[in-house]
């Protein structure tokens, strides 16, 4: 009782000394802004305004200047001016917001403001997704990120900074990013671009917008991307490792059948097929450069297949305007073929001297069969009233089966079997093995399991908002959400390891006991089609049945005063969970008895406390804000043993981050053209607290005052873009630039996160009906790496050039 006691007052004291820290932020970050608010505001000046983004950042339209909190809108007219594709270069624009990544597109990441460095694939995110209102995350091949079917026409990207728990919900502790879709328009019209660039790559798109009746519209939209070449080279095979293709089509309905009712469908599907793991990965021991991959015998590949419909109405009940959404997600995704020998760096490894094939080649493939439903429903005040208020409920069910297993491994009889290509780990009777041949015949060993594991997750929650005018220029906001969460999780292992021998007494001749031994220290476990005695007692198939529930509260307040015209000042407070979970990726090292114990990790906690201002200044559209976050029992990744080639989630204690962010937009007239600015800057430190620590390779860390990962000491993007008469034509030229420096990938701070100076370029001209432009991406070549998994470095790409036309009709 008494070390409970003690547990509570030492956490209370904390939060006490957050919410000092962050009031003591927010007094100096209030006067820094009205200072400079008073000294500018002469200079403001109406011909410079870039015209304010209407977002959706509180679930209802309101210009972003209004929104108390941190958003970054990037729409489709930024898409036209910026050079960008992948996920990261959308990121790279947003301050505070980095990307992180295990190579694979699909297992992508978003840290926004150091939230989410703790990840693996299969896991929460720390980053709510969502399409049009609607959660969009979970499972593994694609779930954890924005994949081109999200980026295509769409109509603007929201990125909102700070946890959104109270509207958003689950796993908004970094903040959320909500893609609006473009909706059919009431005109026929649509367009058509072909792009062609590095390497080797060909784009087309094609969207058309169709009026059916005086009441129904229907737009329609495809694309196909494929690229045949690559940068990296196998030098094994002389192909590259990291070709691609992809292609999708979505078909939205809208109907209008009286003035207070709008309703909607959409349907889509996606189908993509990328590298895996080890043909983007470079083993530091094996490759001799970034774009080089020596030793492969194989060449990892992913495929996912995606299908989603949703439903939206849209009603004026005349008190209240109510919004009805759903939608229904179905994702098929698989990997197979991988050089999993190629990713720890053991391909040149002697397993077996004087075999016939004295080197490894293991291969484990994936699939999972993920499903998930969702349905919402708002009802939300009248404009113009001192007081607005929102309410609404949610349901989600998602249902995840994923089998992890070595596919080229023969059935198991108990017996020797003959080497196997994809499945040969080494020679249990041949030769005098080495120290290094042992070590790397049983890695091999360890890596021959079969996981299955199936998750199904049910969540129900009711939110509401209010905000009242308190005075002519003050409104205060109160945010809530209660949610409840409940979670059923089977997990089956087993070995295929071709040399185990699981049956009493000695092992035969060609084959090994278990490693670690029978019974309780036994790490490989029997197929479930093994009896005994075959099976000796305390070696079956390993079995995990189990589960739980949580309820989470997580307020939003806010504060804003309205100081003058379009401009606001506003200070924050709120709320989010990550939820808890179960691990999948579990090292091949885990005893039976251990196997529960690491399987859960609990959710993690953000408190976030934000001073900020919105508002023009000598002429600029700009906005700034400082923050304070404090997260309990943070989600990091671990190494639960020695030797693991398997990374888990657990909580490692408490964390605190904080931070400044500033952007600023103008149109400058230059000439007889106009140049369009935007810069933002961000700057963010934090330290993990005391008692904090993780396990890293069965040693346990002391994490207190280790700097908090995926945090950069500075970031910078600047962009312009001119655009000028020609005639009857108009030309445009644009660039942007990307900095950031500082900061450290791991939270035992082992290794510091490169940075990075990027700068991309787009020209060209357009008419009436016509827009043709050549771009550059990375034009100065810059080489770094993204991120480190156990040895495996995955590296940024190279510069990128191409040209891209598109007709409109």
């Amino acid at each position: 009782m008494g070390r409970a006691c003690a547990a509570a007052a030492e956490d209370y004291s904390s939060r006490r000394g957050a919410a000092r820290r962050a009031a003591m932020m927010g007094g100096v970050g209030i006067a820094a802004l009205g200072a400079l608010l008073t000294a500018g505001a002469a200079y403001a000046q109406a011909a410079g305004d870039v015209g304010e983004v209407v977002v959706t950042a509180r679930r209802r339209a309101e210009q972003l200047r209004d929104v108390p909190a941190a958003v970054t809108a990037i729409t489709e007219a930024d898409r036209q001016g910026l050079v960008l594709d992948r996920m990261e270069d959308y990121l790279r624009q947003i301050q505070g917001v980095t990307l992180v990544t295990s190579g694979p597109e699909y297992l992508n990441d978003i840290s926004i403001r150091g939230q989410g460095s703790g990840r693996v694939g299969f896991t929460e995110t720390a980053t709510g997704l969502y399409r049009d209102g609607l959660y969009n995350s979970g499972g593994g091949f694609g779930g954890r990120s924005l994949t081109r079917m999200d980026l295509f026409d769409n109509a603007r990207v929201e990125v909102l900074r700070g946890p959104q728990g109270a509207l958003f919900g689950r796993n908004a502790v970094g903040g959320a990013v909500n893609v609006i879709s473009n909706a059919p328009r009431p005109e026929y019209g649509g367009t058509a671009t072909v792009r062609r660039s590095d390497p080797n790559r060909t784009d087309l798109e094609a969207i058309v917008n169709l009026p059916l009746g005086d009441k129904l519209a229907a737009r329609l939209g495809g694309f196909i991307s494929d690229q045949h070449d690559g940068f990296i080279v196998n030098t094994t095979t002389g192909e590259f490792t990291d070709t691609q293709d992809s292609k999708g089509v979505r078909l939205t309905l809208e109907a209008r059948p009286s003035t207070k009712v709008t309703l909607g469908a959409m349907g889509e599907y996606y189908d993509s097929s990328a590298p895996g793991f080890t043909g983007l990965a470079r083993s530091p021991t094996l490759d001799a450069g970034p774009d080089i991959r020596a030793n492969q015998n194989r060449q990892g590949r992913t495929d996912i297949k995606e299908k989603g419909f949703s439903l939206r109405a849209d009603v004026d009940l005349g008190w209240a305007d109510m919004a009805l959404r759903a939608s229904h997600r179905e994702r098929d995704g698989a990997r197979g073929n991988e050089d999993d020998d190629h990713f720890v760096g053991l391909s040149l490894s002697d397993v077996a001297p004087g075999a016939a094939v004295s080197y490894p080649d293991y291969s484990r493939a994936q699939f999972e069969d993920y499903r998930r439903d969702v349905a919402q429903v708002t009802f939300a005040s009248k404009k113009g009233g001192r007081v607005s208020w929102l309410f609404g409920a949610e349901y989600l069910n998602s249902k995840d089966h994923v089998v992890t297993e070595p596919l080229d491994c023969l059935a198991y009889t108990g017996a020797a079997l003959a080497a196997t290509p994809g499945c040969f780990v080494g020679t249990a009777a041949v030769g005098a093995a080495t120290t290094f041949s042992a070590a790397a015949r049983q890695a091999g060993r360890g890596t021959m399991n079969h996981d299955t594991f199936n998750e199904k997750v049910d969540s129900v929650s009711l939110f509401g908002a209010i905000e009242a005018k308190l005075a002519e220029r003050w409104l205060l906001g109160l945010e809530l959400r209660g949610q409840h969460d409940s979670r059923d999780y089977d997990f089956e292992r087993w070995s295929e390891d071709p040399l185990v021998y699981f049956g009493s007494g000695t092992a035969p001749t060609g084959l090994l006991a278990p490693i670690g031994g029978s019974g309780a220290a036994t790490v490989q476990f029997c197929p479930p089609t093994l009896t005994s005695p075959a099976c000796a007692a305390g070696n079956e198939t390993a079995t995990v049945r189990t589960g739980f529930g949580n309820t989470f509260y997580t307020p939003t307040v806010s504060l804003r005063w309205n100081l003058a015209d379009e401009q606001n000042l506003y200070w924050r407070f709120a709320t989010a969970y990550r939820s808890g979970g179960f691990n999948t990726n579990l090292p091949p090292s885990v005893t039976r008895t251990l196997l529960p114990q690491i399987l859960r990790y609990d959710a993690e906690y953000a408190y976030n406390y934000e001073t900020g201002w919105k508002g023009r200044l000598f002429g600029f559209n700009a906005e700034a804000a400082v923050y304070y976050t404090w997260t309990n029992q943070v989600q990091v990744v671990t190494a639960p043993s020695a030797g693991a080639t398997g990374f888990i989630l657990s909580n490692a204690g408490d964390a605190h981050v904080y931070g400044f962010e500033a952007e600023a937009r103008r149109i400058f007239r230059v000439g007889p053209g106009r140049l369009v600015t935007r810069v933002s800057y961000s700057t963010s430190d934090g330290a993990f607290e005391k008692g904090a620590s993780l396990i890293s390779q069965g040693v346990t860390v002391d994490l207190k005052g280790k700097h908090v990962p995926r945090l950069r000491d500075n970031q910078i993007t600047a962009n312009l873009l001119y655009t000028q008469p020609i005639g009857r034509l108009r030309g445009f030229i644009g660039g942007s630039a990307q900095y950031a420096h500082g900061g450290y990938e791991t939270p035992e701070n082992s290794r510091a996160y490169a940075g990075y100076t990027l700068y991309d370029a787009r020209i060209g001209v357009e008419g009436r009906n016509w827009r043709f432009s050549v771009t550059g991406r990375n034009l100065t070549d810059e080489r770094y790496v993204l991120n480190v998994v156990g040895t495996a470095e995955f590296w940024n790409q190279p510069r990128i050039y191409g040209a891209e036309l598109t007709l409109r009709y």
